[in-house]
């Protein structure tokens, strides 16, 4: 009985302090997550900045061409190929019995909802409109 105690209390320490050491490691890196959303913001202001630059350049010496936009496509981490992963997950839904689909659903708008990412909640915001759209497209 004391024996099996000890036992169990040693693991209990152990995955307490396994516990805090995951807890750490998860404030580490939502900062840095933090950070990196910041330096991207960043660095769209500054390609705003760069981009009204160039058209002012090219005004000036007299260049009537356009400007490239910029890339409307910024890989996996773009909202167009959000809003096909998402459509694409709504219409995979959609195709499951009631029950499941609206598990489906919710654990969708759940991973997305504005109030869990904190960190990214512009986008968050962003692909919760998405996904909402989705839905209604494909109800």
């Amino acid at each position: 009985g004391q024996q099996q105690l000890r036992v169990a209390r040693s693991e209990r320490d152990v995955l307490a302090e396994q516990l805090g050491l995951c807890a750490e490691e998860i404030l580490v890196r939502d900062g840095a997550l933090a950070d990196s959303a910041v330096f991207m913001q960043e660095l769209k202001r500054r390609n705003v900045q760069l981009q009204s630059n160039l058209h002012d350049l090219l005004v000036r010496i007299g260049e009537n061409r356009a400007v490239p936009d910029s890339p409307k496509d910024e890989g996996v981490f773009g909202l167009e190929h959000i809003r096909d992963k998402i459509e694409q997950a709504v219409r995979d839904a959609s195709a499951l019995p009631e029950s499941e689909r609206k598990d489906t659903l919710k654990a969708l708008r759940l991973r997305w909802h504005p109030d869990k990412n904190s960190v990214l909640q512009e986008f968050a915001t962003e692909v919760t409109k998405i996904i909402n759209e989705a839905v209604d497209r494909h109800a």
